[in-house]
């Protein structure tokens, strides 16, 4: 049953190396309280639109035993820009239940050959959530900077600044800690 989430997932790659994911398709299936509950139905695109990758994924599950239905959405956009090995997107992801509470989590993201072997990565996502008291920008955000050489042979080398605020929770993603840097 898990292929129907892993044909060409590659598209909803939005990573953080050790910082986690802002997708994790395993969360689709679980409630909040990490109890399994049943998918009622879904549907899934991936196309590709010249330099333009477009991907969306919508789920609802049933409602019992006192856990709300929820439904389940990731839209997911990339294209290439400067050179066939680099790109720029973004991605949002929505967990809505049928009480009202809700978890929407927006990131933008490039990956940039910058000269010969030498990319530059960038990533920010945040999150937003039904909490009466907001946290600040800063606290339910993630922020992910690389400089890298990809090679196989010589000199490899990378650099990264990685923040993660201790109110970021993507609810689709996975985090395995928050509120480091």
């Amino acid at each position: 049953k898990r292929q129907f989430f892993q044909e060409r997932a590659g598209v909803f790659d939005f990573d953080f190396g050790s910082g986690g994911r802002r997708f994790h398709s395993r969360q689709i299936g679980l409630a909040p309280d990490r109890t399994p509950v049943r998918m009622l139905g879904g549907a899934r695109v991936v196309a590709r639109a010249g330099a333009w990758d477009l991907a969306a994924l919508g789920v609802q599950t049933e409602r019992r035993d006192g856990i709300a239905s929820e439904n389940l959405g990731v839209t997911r956009i990339r294209r290439r820009v400067f050179n066939p090995f680099s790109y720029a997107g973004g991605m949002v992801t929505s967990r809505v239940d049928g009480d009202g509470n809700y978890n929407v989590a927006t990131g933008l993201d490039a990956s940039v050959r910058v000269f010969g072997n030498d990319y530059l990565t960038t990533r920010s996502a945040a999150t937003f959530d039904g909490q009466e008291a907001t946290p600040s920008l800063a606290d339910r955000s993630q922020f992910y900077l690389q400089w890298e050489r990809r090679t196989s042979r010589g000199l490899t080398y990378f650099t990264q600044l990685h923040r993660v605020g201790a109110d970021y929770r993507p609810d689709l993603g996975f985090l395995p800690r928050t509120d480091f840097s």
